[in-house]
Protein backbone atom coordinates (compact mmCIF):
# COMPACT_ATOMS: atom_id res chain seq x y z
CA UNK A 1 0.00 0.00 0.00
CA UNK A 2 1.35 3.44 -0.71
CA UNK A 3 1.88 6.69 1.57
CA UNK A 4 -1.45 8.06 -0.06
CA UNK A 5 -3.18 5.10 0.26
CA UNK A 6 -2.39 4.38 4.36
CA UNK A 7 -3.22 8.47 4.56
CA UNK A 8 -6.67 7.70 3.10
CA UNK A 9 -7.33 4.47 4.67
CA UNK A 10 -6.71 5.94 8.06
CA UNK A 11 -8.41 9.08 7.90
CA UNK A 12 -11.57 6.92 6.50
CA UNK A 13 -11.00 5.34 9.80
CA UNK A 14 -10.77 7.99 12.11
CA UNK A 15 -13.64 9.67 10.37
CA UNK A 16 -15.83 6.56 10.79
CA UNK A 17 -14.70 5.93 14.56
CA UNK A 18 -15.61 9.99 14.92
CA UNK A 19 -18.71 9.73 13.61
CA UNK A 20 -19.94 7.05 16.53
CA UNK A 21 -18.04 8.61 19.23
CA UNK A 22 -20.03 11.29 18.45
CA UNK A 23 -23.18 9.25 17.86
CA UNK A 24 -22.35 8.32 21.19
CA UNK A 25 -22.86 11.41 23.12
CA UNK A 26 -25.67 12.01 21.21
CA UNK A 27 -27.29 8.79 22.73
CA UNK A 28 -26.51 10.18 25.85
CA UNK A 29 -28.46 13.04 25.51
CA UNK A 30 -25.39 15.60 25.88
CA UNK A 31 -26.30 18.25 23.29
CA UNK A 32 -23.61 19.44 21.51
CA UNK A 33 -24.25 22.57 19.34
CA UNK A 34 -22.98 21.73 15.18
CA UNK A 35 -21.17 24.70 15.20
CA UNK A 36 -19.05 23.51 18.56
CA UNK A 37 -18.59 20.28 16.65
CA UNK A 38 -17.07 21.27 13.37
CA UNK A 39 -14.76 23.07 15.33
CA UNK A 40 -13.48 20.44 17.17
CA UNK A 41 -13.28 18.04 13.74
CA UNK A 42 -11.24 21.16 12.21
CA UNK A 43 -9.22 21.50 15.22
CA UNK A 44 -8.38 17.78 15.47
CA UNK A 45 -7.46 17.29 11.63
CA UNK A 46 -5.13 19.94 11.35
CA UNK A 47 -3.65 18.69 14.18
CA UNK A 48 -3.57 15.07 12.48
CA UNK A 49 -2.85 16.02 9.18
CA UNK A 50 0.35 18.41 11.08
CA UNK A 51 1.41 15.12 12.55
CA UNK A 52 0.93 13.64 9.20
CA UNK A 53 3.33 15.47 7.62
CA UNK A 54 5.96 15.76 10.36
CA UNK A 55 6.02 11.58 10.58
CA UNK A 56 6.40 11.65 6.49
CA UNK A 57 9.05 14.52 6.54
CA UNK A 58 10.84 12.80 9.81
CA UNK A 59 10.24 9.03 7.96
CA UNK A 60 9.10 9.38 4.60
CA UNK A 61 7.31 6.00 3.00
CA UNK A 62 8.70 4.10 6.99
CA UNK A 63 5.82 6.55 8.70
CA UNK A 64 2.80 4.85 9.61
CA UNK A 65 -0.48 7.39 9.78
CA UNK A 66 -1.72 4.04 11.78
CA UNK A 67 1.03 5.37 15.10
CA UNK A 68 -1.56 8.17 15.20
CA UNK A 69 -4.72 6.56 15.74
CA UNK A 70 -5.13 6.73 19.84
CA UNK A 71 -3.99 9.92 19.81
CA UNK A 72 -6.24 11.08 17.41
CA UNK A 73 -8.89 9.65 19.43
CA UNK A 74 -7.14 11.38 22.18
CA UNK A 75 -7.86 14.80 20.38
CA UNK A 76 -10.98 13.68 19.75
CA UNK A 77 -11.88 13.01 23.67
CA UNK A 78 -9.79 16.13 24.77
CA UNK A 79 -12.20 18.52 22.48
CA UNK A 80 -15.30 16.55 24.02
CA UNK A 81 -14.24 17.03 27.41
CA UNK A 82 -13.95 20.51 26.54
CA UNK A 83 -17.54 20.86 25.49
CA UNK A 84 -18.94 19.48 28.63
CA UNK A 85 -18.83 15.69 28.01
CA UNK A 86 -17.17 13.60 30.64
CA UNK A 87 -14.31 11.59 29.00
CA UNK A 88 -12.00 10.98 31.69
CA UNK A 89 -11.91 7.12 31.42
CA UNK A 90 -11.73 7.64 27.77
CA UNK A 91 -8.67 9.98 27.88
CA UNK A 92 -6.66 7.33 30.08
CA UNK A 93 -7.79 4.25 27.67
CA UNK A 94 -5.81 6.26 24.80
CA UNK A 95 -2.91 8.70 26.62
CA UNK A 96 -0.14 5.58 26.83
CA UNK A 97 -0.24 4.80 23.10
CA UNK A 98 -0.54 8.88 22.42
CA UNK A 99 2.34 9.48 24.19
CA UNK A 100 4.46 6.50 22.11
CA UNK A 101 3.11 8.06 18.78
CA UNK A 102 4.54 11.90 19.98
CA UNK A 103 7.46 9.72 20.68
CA UNK A 104 7.90 8.80 17.54
CA UNK A 105 7.51 12.56 16.23
CA UNK A 106 10.43 13.26 18.26
CA UNK A 107 12.61 10.63 16.62
CA UNK A 108 13.01 8.60 19.88
CA UNK A 109 10.73 5.26 18.22
CA UNK A 110 10.28 4.03 14.98
CA UNK A 111 7.42 3.73 13.91
CA UNK A 112 7.21 0.14 13.46
CA UNK A 113 8.39 -0.97 17.09
CA UNK A 114 5.48 1.97 17.82
CA UNK A 115 2.93 -0.01 16.59
CA UNK A 116 4.37 -3.48 18.13
CA UNK A 117 4.36 -1.42 21.51
CA UNK A 118 0.74 -0.11 21.02
CA UNK A 119 -0.35 -3.50 20.02
CA UNK A 120 1.04 -4.59 23.77
CA UNK A 121 -0.27 -1.97 25.67
CA UNK A 122 -3.53 -2.85 23.85
CA UNK A 123 -3.57 -6.40 25.27
CA UNK A 124 -2.45 -5.36 28.41
CA UNK A 125 -5.32 -2.75 29.58
CA UNK A 126 -7.46 -5.40 27.82
CA UNK A 127 -6.18 -7.72 30.38
CA UNK A 128 -6.47 -5.76 33.01
CA UNK A 129 -10.45 -5.04 32.42
CA UNK A 130 -10.19 -1.57 32.86
CA UNK A 131 -9.03 -2.36 36.61
CA UNK A 132 -5.53 0.48 36.49
CA UNK A 133 -5.24 -0.44 40.39
CA UNK A 134 -4.85 -4.15 39.81
CA UNK A 135 -2.45 -6.49 38.85
CA UNK A 136 -3.18 -8.92 36.28
CA UNK A 137 -2.30 -12.51 37.08
CA UNK A 138 0.56 -14.11 34.93
CA UNK A 139 1.84 -10.48 34.40
CA UNK A 140 4.88 -8.41 35.10
CA UNK A 141 2.62 -5.72 36.57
Amino acid sequence: MTFEEQVAQFLQETDAWTEVRLQEVTNQNIPLPEDAIEQMLAVVESEITALIEKGFTVYEEKFTPKVLLDYHHLLVERELQKLGVDTRDNIHAYKENAQVALAVMEGKLKPENALLLMEINRAHRQKKKGNENGICEDCVC
